[in-house]
């Protein structure tokens, strides 16, 4: 591990993003910049329950309540976010975190092969390889790209075949590329884009879909976030 999970509630705006108002609704909120604001840790023998109040740069602030268990040679981590009525259209409810970049070579049950979003889902469910490197979508205006929806486990291996491995409760979408969101947002260019030497992981617990805001409407209300409650589990072992 080279970054520990963190909250996410942003991703790098695509082209419908920053051409329709989603974008514009996230600086105002100022999604991109989380801040812990409190935070409570409760611990028993083969568990800990971290309560932490979250701060968005704006001063918006949400409960987020993170258990890890200890659980036959994996950590069981489930995460329950709470937006606030006022946040009624975040980019995502995730998790991101960095690994060592010599863990690239991914495999995933999932749709695929390409990358996809909820509302540009189209492919077939199955097991998928690659390196890291080719999941990304090299666009000339540097956007999120390179995610996969229905993802139920991926795994993650160096030249050796060893790692790790990650189940889902449910299928969700997983981004895991050798660039963070934010240095795809601030690069004009893809050749400015700057890579991060190591293998970072988003999973998400709800996406918003992208739209067609550039040449079209905005994605239908049933691919954007709501408030309330956001529960989701992951389950990290080696092999």
């Amino acid at each position: 591990q080279e970054v520990v999970p963190k909250l996410t509630l942003w991703r790098a705006p695509t082209d419908n993003d920053d051409i329709g108002t989603a974008h514009h609704k996230w600086n105002n909120w100022g999604l991109r910049n989380l801040k812990v604001a409190a935070c409570k840790v409760k611990r028993t023998e083969k568990s800990a329950t971290i309560t932490r109040t979250w701060k968005t740069s704006k001063g918006i602030a949400f409960k987020h309540v993170q258990t890890v268990e200890s659980i036959g040679g994996q950590l069981k981590i489930t995460e329950a976010v709470t937006l606030p009525k006022q946040l009624d259209d975040v980019a995502r409810v995730g998790i991101n975190f960095e690994v060592n970049g010599l863990l690239n070579n991914y495999t995933y049950f999932g749709v695929g092969p390409h990358e996809t979003v909820p509302d540009r889902a189209i492919g077939r469910v199955g097991k998928y390889s690659s390196s890291v490197a080719d999941l990304m979508t090299d666009y000339i205006k540097p956007q999120e790209n390179g995610g996969r929806v229905g993802v139920r486990w991926f795994e993650l291996r160096d030249v050796h075949g060893k790692g790790l491995r990650i189940e889902l409760d449910k299928p969700r979408m997983v981004t895991t590329l050798h660039v963070r969101s934010e240095d795809l947002a601030d690069a004009t260019h893809n050749v400015y884009v700057k890579r991060s030497g190591t293998t970072v992981i988003t999973i998400d617990a709800a996406h918003r879909g992208v739209g067609t805001a550039s040449c079209g409407p905005d994605t239908l209300d049933k691919y954007k976030i709501k408030p309330g409650l956001h529960k989701f589990t992951w389950s990290v072992s080696t092999i």
